[in-house]
């Protein structure tokens, strides 16, 4: 049960890591914030009682500012990250009564530098790291090492470019032909398959924002369809392109194209009958596709460390 006081301030004392002691109205109540940078639950305890819980690794994990209602008064607490943590600050009808202001830095921008941080490091240390001393031998899950580095590499460079200020980019394409001429790289097909390995990045990394309310076997037939589309497309987009590529890795991604049309074809059937539950021939079909499209990613891999 809160604390019943005498007439004071309005103040809030910190009493841990993020918790407080916070006074108003002539009542005190004990307002705990758990969170774990790392972790997927974050919490928020008035006076013993659960009021707040969330277990969204990607809402939360980082910067959130949480809005909670006391004794009639708008309470807020904000969680900012930092490299090696977090500060929390507590507010109360927009009055800061601890911690670092919140308002220099808005959730969103804190979230985009701390993406920023991240792609850097996997860019520059974690996937060369990967590529070259995990290499073919070691394994991620079912994927080579290797594979799996060329896959974060191109991920983190894409959320890089996509952090450069407009007015910087033109500068930095500069500089990467620079880099380009400079270490050599005569072969003319080299950049056309640099240029697929990233759009097939940004096909790995797509979100779907229509799969948010989608669970269970529904969420993974529309992902598996909406993914084939994307592949597909993308596969379209860059063989209406004349590029000099061999004739047959120009007829390897033609395959690969077949392969996400036919997936295409077995989900948007499913999708349609509003059944989620393969057949016993969609589910063989199905896991051949899977198969093929993983073949033609591996053999796209050991192609580019040839060139």
């Amino acid at each position: 049960m809160p604390e019943t006081i005498g007439p004071t301030d309005l103040s809030a004392e910190r009493i841990g890591k993020s918790s407080w002691n916070l006074r108003f109205n002539g009542r005190a109540h004990t307002v705990e914030l758990r969170h774990s940078k790392w972790g997927m639950a974050t919490s928020v305890m008035l006076d013993g009682e659960l009021v707040f819980k969330s277990g969204d690794l990607f809402k939360i994990t980082y910067s959130a500012d949480i809005p909670l209602t006391v004794n009639e008064r708008n309470v807020v607490l904000s969680i900012r990250n930092t490299t090696f943590g977090s500060n929390y600050s507590i507010s109360v009808d927009g009055e800061l009564l601890d911690g670092p202001d919140p308002t220099l830095v808005s959730v969103d921008d804190d979230r985009n530098r701390w993406n920023f941080q991240a792609a850097l490091f996997t860019f520059f240390v974690g996937a060369p790291a990967l590529y070259f001393l995990g290499g073919p031998n070691w394994f991620v899950g079912p994927t080579r090492a290797d594979y799996f580095a060329i896959a974060l590499f191109s991920l983190s460079g894409l959320t890089l470019a996509k952090q450069v200020p407009k007015a910087m980019r033109n500068l930095t394409l500069v500089l990467v032909l620079m880099t380009l001429a400079i270490t050599g790289c005569s072969d003319p097909a080299r950049p056309h398959l640099e240029e697929l390995v990233g759009r097939w990045g940004q096909v790995v990394g797509k979100q779907f924002p229509e799969l948010k309310d989608r669970t269970g076997d529904e969420r993974k037939i529309r992902y598996l369809y909406l993914t084939s589309e994307a592949t597909s497309n993308m596969l379209t987009d860059y063989l209406e392109v004349s590029r000099p590529i061999s004739p047959d890795l120009k007829q390897l991604l033609t395959d690969w194209r077949v392969v996400t049309l036919k997936s295409m074809e077995i989900h948007k059937r499913m999708i349609d009958e509003n059944r989620f539950t393969y057949t016993e021939d969609e589910k063989a079909t199905a896991e051949r596709l899977v198969r093929a499209d993983a073949e033609v990613v591996i053999e796209l891999m050991d192609r580019l460390k040839g060139y």
